[in-house]
């Protein structure tokens, strides 16, 4: 019995070392730098990641990658179709043994004959860690109808995706919906909005367990309620109010566009179930506003409005004038002892030099923004080309955000909820589709070079044809299931509300 069990033994640990891949022991140097995709090279990266999985895009018949760092014990993975597979668990333990550090990534690979070891990739692993959790809204492309919109999160630390919410449970139901814009309160996934239109509109408001669906009087806004704002502090969202019109084009990069016809800002107080306007003008649109981090000032996108001939239809017109509309910075001031809006303050003109911006959105210390600016209008990511800057509000000193930006629209950006990683919605790999990138931001107000999100399957991006919409870091993840969501949406609302002016 003792010689089976000893036989058993060894035979298994002939299995395991046959298994086992190992370093190339005779290879020749290269010192190019290897192809991979996606591009992780030279990138900073949180220590809680989920492995970033990669395709190496040289001519090979088989590879080995070895991940090393200073601590811990290296990984000699093998190749499968060029694709290289990061065990999570072993991954997870050497970026947290070496928090700070470098990590290096030797790739080898046969052809020919004869293997061939590549300029080590080196990337840094930084000591601060990324909120676990992204949510974002994942549109198909459509133009004349409902395509297949819906509400995800994603957890950064794994590969696990969760639908929240998507029209195509309604249409399992018989009913046409679309799925808009969501908002997420101080990155904490216990209380969140968004909203429902067509069948069942509504403006759906989570707190934890509790779900309310409010209807808000449409034709006395004039409009539709877009861009929310959690106050940080105190129960109030802010609202831009829009009347939008879709332009078609009939170029190749840029096909449509969304432009303002009009649009304001209004107040939603929760406790009191009151709606007001914050800003009603004839001569301006308001839109995408965003609270400072101290609740005591309201940034928005304002631009002049263009003057309306009635003897000319507004669809005419807009095909004539969209691309003349430009929105600058502007704010006004909060007083929450009072309840009351102040002065109104203009931030930054980008309107002197031909551009416009678009969702401005504030670093957690309340001293960076960063902006997306494009030729025209307000969804940028809509345009061929559009970039990220960033603005430092204490020395109102404006730069693009490079390495971040790509070739194609980098149409939104949003912040950590420590201010130490961004996460873009760019189109910089094809200029149709937007995919989310992450950079990290360090304490002197410098970024690096962006990563995209790892996916399991490296050719999950290239698949999926659809956009990732305004993704946002989250502390914690939404609870709420896809099902109750549907039962509560298609039910009659809590309340109703109807705007009034600020009293």
């Amino acid at each position: 019995m003792a010689r089976i069990n000893l036989l058993l033994i060894f035979l298994t640990l002939g299995f395991l070392s046959a298994c086992t891949p190992k370093v190339p022991d005779q290879t020749v140097q290269n010192a190019g730098e290897v192809r991979i995709t996606p591009d992780y090279i030279d990138v900073t990266i949180p220590y809680n990641i989920a492995p970033l999985d990669f395709r190496v895009m040289e001519p090979a018949d088989r590879i080995r990658a070895v991940i090393r760092s200073e601590q811990g014990r290296q990984m000699v993975l093998r190749g499968r179709h060029k694709n290289i597979d990061i065990p999570a668990k072993a991954w997870r333990k050497l970026l947290e043994q070496n928090k700070g550090k470098d990590l290096y990534i030797d790739i080898y690979t046969h052809h020919d004959g004869h293997w061939t070891q590549f300029r080590p990739v080196c990337n840094h692993i930084a000591a601060e860690a990324v909120d676990p959790w992204l949510s974002y809204r994942l549109i198909e492309a459509g133009y004349t109808s409902y395509g297949a919109t819906g509400l995800f999160q994603r957890n950064l630390e794994t590969f696990d995706e969760r639908l929240v919410y998507s029209n195509a449970i309604a249409s399992d139901n018989g009913r046409t919906q679309a799925v808009g814009g969501h908002a997420v309160r101080q990155h904490n996934g216990a209380e969140w909005l968004f909203q429902v239109r067509d069948e069942d509109a509504g403006l759906m408001l989570v707190n934890h367990d509790d779900i309310r669906k409010i209807e808000v009087m449409a034709d006395s806004l004039g409009g539709t309620l877009m861009f929310a704002a959690y106050h940080p502090t105190l129960p109030l969202i802010a609202f831009s109010v829009n009347h939008n019109m879709q332009v078609l084009h009939s170029t190749l990069h840029e096909r449509t566009d969304i432009i303002d016809f009009a649009s304001d800002l209004v107040l939603y107080d929760m406790q009191r179930q009151k709606l007001s306007y914050i800003l009603r003008t004839e001569d301006r649109f308001e839109t995408q506003p965003v609270w400072s981090p101290d609740g005591a000032k309201l940034f928005y996108c304002s631009a002049a409005c263009p003057e309306w001939n009635d003897s000319v239809s507004i669809n005419a017109q807009l095909n004539m004038a969209y691309n003349e509309i430009r929105y600058d910075l502007h704010a006004i001031s909060y007083d929450a002892g009072q309840g009351r809006f102040g002065a109104v303050d203009t931030v930054f003109r980008f309107t002197r030099g031909n551009v416009s911006a678009a969702f401005p959105n504030l670093s957690p210390d309340g001293r960076y923004m960063l902006v997306s600016m494009a030729r025209y209008g307000s969804f940028p990511g809509l345009q061929h080309i559009s970039d990220i800057y960033l603005l430092d509000l204490e020395t109102r000193d404006i730069a693009p955000l490079d390495p971040v930006n790509g070739n194609y629209a980098d149409g939104f950006a949003s912040w950590s909820s420590d201010g130490r990683w961004i996460v873009v919605s760019s189109c910089r790999d094809d200029g149709q589709y937007a995919r989310p990138y992450i950079a990290y931001f360090d304490t002197g107000g410098k970024v690096r070079k962006p990563f995209l999100l790892p996916q399991r399957r490296q050719m999950e991006h290239v698949t999926r044809l659809a956009s990732y919409n305004t993704p946002t870091f989250m502390r914690s993840p939404f609870t709420i299931s896809p099902r109750q969501l549907y039962r509560k949406i298609s039910g009659p609302a809590d309340v109703f509300i109807a705007p009034a002016d600020q009293e």
